[in-house]
């Protein structure tokens, strides 16, 4: 995994984390950061772990990213605004968790150990 994108999105939470913390007019970034930011902190942390302490060639499968993302959609927009109401229903947040897994897959997907051709 390639630590300075992983990075990136700690320093992407904080900053967004910052922003409502001050109460700066949401607009788009409140509303999408979290989701954008969940698969790939999620992915990323779980990827590292197996990394240090199964195998450091492994790296994630585009299916079960896929499956991730489809489980993120699911529960997040499915499951919890049935069961709560302080959940809402968004087509967008489907997007952003789409655009989060394509940045885990391009950015921080990558095996820990160079493999030998």
């Amino acid at each position: 995994m390639k630590s300075w994108g992983f990075l990136l999105l700690l320093f992407l939470l904080l900053i967004e984390k910052c922003w409502q913390w001050f109460a700066f007019p949401a607009g788009i970034i409140a509303s999408y950061a979290d989701d954008f930011l969940l698969i790939p902190l999620v992915m990323g942390a779980a990827l590292w772990v197996q990394q240090k302490y199964i195998s450091p060639k492994f790296v994630y499968s585009i299916l079960q990213i896929f499956i991730i993302w489809f489980a993120c959609c699911l529960i997040f927009e499915g499951l919890f605004p049935i069961l709560w109401s302080a959940y809402t229903r968004d087509l967008w947040d489907f997007g952003a968790y789409a655009l989060g897994a394509f940045y885990f897959y391009l950015l921080l997907n990558y095996p820990a150990v160079k493999i030998k051709s």
